[in-house]
């Protein structure tokens, strides 16, 4: 999938409405409206790499761009096609969360995904849960997934500096 998003910066509250319409299947559609600061939006993703849909508010400000309030519809998505070095997957759930850009602190996220039935590398999975943080430096998740005779789990901790360690355990 590829979007593409122009962000300017205006220091109004006038209501704005973007909106691009897709002419083929594997281009997006965007719908942003609201105040400047602060934009709902609803995007639909639809290509080789499955189905997307997603809505949320991105804020814009001088000092933060946020995502809040994601709530994504993953579709038959194929995480192997936007990096090759993944196994292939058909992956149909719900990802929920934030993603903050602050450039007076520290950027921070969480997510959580819930997974109906899927595939991952042809093998059938039930259902799956998990989360995953990244802050100050650290990335924290934690997974299970369930499919015909498994349940396997995994969670830990991975540092993103030099300065911090971290580990992740299998059952």
């Amino acid at each position: 999938f590829f979007l593409c998003l122009s962000v300017f910066f205006f220091n109004a509250t006038a209501t704005t409405e973007i909106s691009t319409l897709s002419l083929h299947d594997a281009l997006p559609i965007l719908v942003l409206s609201g105040t400047l600061d602060s934009l709902p939006f609803v995007v639909e993703l639809n290509g080789p790499g499955g189905r997307i849909d997603a809505t949320g508010d991105l804020v814009l400000s001088e000092q933060t761009l946020a995502v809040r309030d994601l709530e994504a519809e993953l579709r038959d998505f194929n995480a192997a096609t936007f990096y090759p070095g993944l196994l292939p997957t058909e992956l149909f759930g719900t990802l929920r969360g934030d993603a903050i850009l602050d450039s007076r602190r520290a950027g921070r996220s969480g997510f959580d995904i819930e997974l109906g039935e899927s595939f991952v590398a042809n093998a059938p999975l039930d259902s799956g849960v998990g989360f995953v943080v990244v802050s100050d430096s650290m990335i924290r998740s934690e997974y299970t997934l369930w499919g015909p005779g498994l349940v396997g789990s995994a969670r830990g901790n991975f540092g993103l500096t030099g300065t911090r360690r971290g580990v992740m355990t299998f059952r």
